[in-house]
Formats: structure tokens, C-alpha cells, sequence
């Protein structure tokens, strides 16, 4: 019974190490697991300034546009000078208008103040013979009166006749359409031939030394962050190249 128990224990000690013998093995095979470390990037510690970009679009428009009216109504446009586009400077011509009716309104006044000047110079001798009469008694004062009235009423006429041409000077002098300021044309209506006219369109329009702004609108949030004189970067729509400019009013 012994022999046959230790038989028994013997084989059963053998097939478990049989059992376990590839367990060992598969144990000594099997690779070691690998642990992948997350890369580390390390920068040295500096100091510098964060910019806050805040962001508006809008519309470009002149800073300030000037329209160019004629000065006198009635007389068409004989000339054209300038056109959209065009720099011009303060003063320069941009338009002429016709003369015609003017100049014959200017000869005819001008012989009127002729024959009013010989009026009144012989209102004047009248008046100085009567006022001699009635020094010698030989006139009466009514008929001197009449003189005076006479000689007043000439000179008045001189007056008036020549303010009158004085005036058409004044208006052959304003048929040339000057700017008013430097800039550039950014509109004309006026035609050759037109009949200029201060209460329709202006002639031109003038954008001042040329200057442009953007309009932007801004989140409410955002107004805290801007104020005039900051610098700005403008992206224009067209593809032209960015342009910078300096925030003038909030």
C-alpha cells in the first residue's frame, strides 16, 4: 500500500510539473509593456506685453465733403475744367459759365450811367443858375427848390445805375466755378450747356485734402477697450492691401 502510494504520489508530482513547466515558459516569453511619457515643452520664463484685438467692420467714407453750387443762377456752362477724380487745390477753376447775357446787360448799364452822369451834371449847372438868381431876387425860392429836387433826383439815378453795374461786374466775375477747398472730385453734374443752378445738384462735390475714415461699429462690450489716438489695422474688403490708420473718435 505504501509503494503503491508512493507511486501514486510520485506520478501525480510529475504530471504537475509536466503542468506547470509551459506556464513557466509562456511567463519568461511574453515582452515587457512599454510606457509612453507625453512630450514636455519647457520655455524660459520672460515678460511681455498681451494685446487685446478687438474687432469692428464698417464703411470707408470722406472725412469731409464740400459741394461746389454755382454763385450766380441763370447762365449755362460754357467750360469744364475738372472732372471725378481729379486733385485739385483751393481756387483752382473747375467750371466757366457763359458771359453773353451779362457782358450786353454790362454794355447797355454802362451807356445808361452815361447819359445819367450828363443828367446830372446839367441838373447841377440848372441848380447853381437858379440858386445865383435867387441870390439876385430874380427866381423865386420855389423855383429853386425845383432845381435842388431836380439835381437829387439825378445824382440818385447816377447812384443806382451804377451799383447796378457795379452788381454785373460782380456776377461776370463769379461765372468762373472755383473750388473752395483742396481735395479731390468724387462727383460732377455738371454738363455743357446746363443751365447752372444753386438749388439743384452741386456741380461737384469735393472730398477735403482727400482724406477717408472708417466707420465702424463696436460691441458694447468692447467700448471700454478703445479711445482716440490708438492705432488701427484695416482690412479692406476689395483685396487691396491692409491699410493702418489712428482712431479719432469713439
Amino acid at each position: 500500500m505504501r509503494l503503491t502510494l508512493s507511486r501514486t504520489a510520485l506520478l501525480l508530482a510529475s504530471a504537475l510539473s509536466v503542468v506547470a513547466l509551459p506556464g513557466l515558459a509562456e511567463t519568461a516569453t511574453s515582452p515587457v509593456a512599454t510606457i509612453v511619457l507625453p512630450a514636455i515643452t519647457v520655455t524660459a520664463v520672460t515678460t511681455r506685453k498681451l494685446e487685446d484685438h478687438v474687432l469692428a467692420s464698417g464703411l470707408i467714407s470722406p472725412v469731409e465733403q464740400v459741394s461746389v453750387v454755382p454763385l450766380i443762377e441763370g447762365q449755362p456752362i460754357e467750360t469744364l475744367a475738372a472732372d471725378v477724380g481729379d486733385k485739385v487745390a483751393a481756387g483752382q477753376v473747375l467750371a466757366t459759365l457763359s458771359t453773353a447775357t451779362l457782358t450786353l446787360s454790362q454794355s447797355q448799364l454802362q451807356a445808361s450811367l452815361a447819359a445819367a452822369r450828363a443828367s446830372a451834371a446839367e441838373a447841377r449847372r440848372t441848380a447853381d443858375r437858379t440858386a445865383a438868381l435867387l441870390a439876385q431876387g430874380s427866381t423865386s425860392n420855389a423855383a429853386n427848390d425845383q432845381a435842388q429836387s431836380a439835381l437829387t433826383a439825378a445824382e440818385a439815378q447816377v447812384t443806382s445805375v451804377q451799383a447796378q453795374l457795379d452788381n454785373v461786374a460782380l456776377q461776370i466775375s463769379r461765372t468762373q466755378v472755383v473750388a473752395p477747398v483742396a481735395g479731390t472730385i468724387t462727383a460732377r453734374s455738371a454738363q455743357i450747356g446746363s443751365i447752372a443752378s444753386a438749388a439743384g445738384a452741386p456741380l461737384f462735390v469735393i472730398m477735403r485734402d482727400g482724406a477717408l475714415e472708417l466707420r465702424a461699429d463696436v460691441a458694447e462690450a468692447d467700448l471700454p477697450k478703445v479711445v482716440a489716438g490708438q492705432k488701427a489695422r484695416i482690412t479692406l474688403a476689395s483685396g487691396l492691401p491692409p491699410q493702418t490708420g489712428t482712431l479719432r473718435l469713439v
